[in-house]
């Protein structure tokens, strides 16, 4: 702590006078501790803290970066292989859909190169690729325990379930027709799949709710959180199977949303607990880790607030810790950890890359 306190008394000394704002130099100062002792945030600086707190952040992985586009969505299989959804050339912005939220381009085809790659999660060398014709939008990607493959494109306005062999098994949502009734989504963007096969899907851009379905497809339920302050997107969904609960982030405004899954009895809906960390402005990804029980989620940008990562305590409610690779976040848009708890991955629309966090 002596070193910590004579480092910050000397930036200030030393850097002030060459700095024009009390936020550059807070920025200044914070890129020194980067440096100096790795990632630090508010409620960070502790003598003792428990090695297994921190997520470090792994350089120069991959070492061969694959060229990517928009990255929208990353997964872990079972066997901890790691499975990337981009857009290729295509991009998600302001002129992709009108105001019926209709997708603009669709005359321009399918991406023309293969969306979906495998990556070796050691090295990040690409192992896989397929997808080549068949999405516009990609958004979200979930490997379920049995390795098949559930996307989300909103282009489309479809969650597709494709086989380990690459078979299509499954279409919901009616193709480029946006909706808000059972059978239809609107700009989908997230998928979470139980151990039972039921199924939930984050929906997403325009209805801002979660939808419940049973293994075969069928529409079981939809919520959207408290009358008094649903959702506004929900732009990510995962599972607490131990508790029965799905978890959604509730993206503009900020918070994690846990619900009962109905997985065990019949109160699928029921608000149980929400995450929230004033740091996190607008949250776009989440995901939960069983053996840490810790909820992993990464915000993007705001106004007032720098895109981060936070760990959460699933048992407290309590954020342990903020990260960011040394650089810091662009545009982090999705989030998963490995099967055993010891890794955690960002994907990024801006820049378009990938990052590999390690305990």
């Amino acid at each position: 702590m002596a070193k910590f306190i004579f480092l910050l008394v000397s930036i200030f000394l030393v850097e002030a006078r060459h700095i024009d704002s009390n936020n550059d130099l807070l920025r200044f100062v914070r890129k020194q501790l980067d440096e100096g002792f790795g990632h630090f945030a508010p409620d960070d600086v502790e003598e003792e803290r428990e090695a297994s707190s921190t997520l470090q952040y792994v350089k120069n992985w991959p070492s061969e970066p694959p060229k990517l586009g928009q990255v929208a969505g990353v997964s872990f299989d079972s066997a901890g292989r790691l499975h990337v959804f981009h857009r290729g050339r295509n991009t998600f912005d302001g002129s992709s859909f009108d105001q019926q939220n209709r997708y603009m381009k669709k005359t321009e085809g399918p991406i023309g190169v293969d969306t979906v790659l495998r990556m070796n999660p050691e090295t990040g060398a690409v192992e896989d690729r397929w997808g080549q014709n068949m999405f516009y939008l990609p958004h979200g990607l979930k490997v379920d325990a049995e390795g098949n493959f559930w996307m989300t494109d909103v282009a489309l306005h479809q969650v597709l379930k494709f086989s380990p062999k690459k078979e299509l098994l499954l279409t919901l949502g009616e193709k480029f027709v946006p909706g808000s009734d059972d059978a239809h989504f609107c700009k989908p963007a997230d998928v979470a799949v139980a151990s039972s096969g039921e199924f939930f899907v984050a929906d997403g851009y325009c209805n801002s709710r979660v939808m419940k379905f049973a293994a075969n497809g069928t529409f079981l339920k939809s919520f959207s959180g408290p009358a008094s302050s649903p959702m506004v997107v929900s732009h990510s969904v995962t599972l607490i199977e131990e508790e029965d609960l799905v978890c959604a982030a509730d993206r503009e405004r900020g918070r994690v949303l846990c619900f009962n899954a109905g997985l065990t009895g019949d109160n699928a809906g029921r608000l149980e607990k929400v995450f929230r960390d004033p740091r996190l402005k607008r949250i776009f990804a989440i995901t939960y880790d069983a053996n840490k029980k810790r909820l992993y989620a990464v915000s993007g940008p705001a106004a007032q607030a720098e895109p981060t990562g936070a760990t959460f305590d699933v048992e407290t409610g309590e954020t342990i810790a903020l990260w960011e690779p040394r650089k810091g976040f662009g545009e982090p848009h999705d989030v998963d950890v490995s099967p055993d708890g010891e890794t955690v991955v960002v994907a990024e629309i801006n820049p378009n890359v990938v990052h590999k966090f390690s305990y």
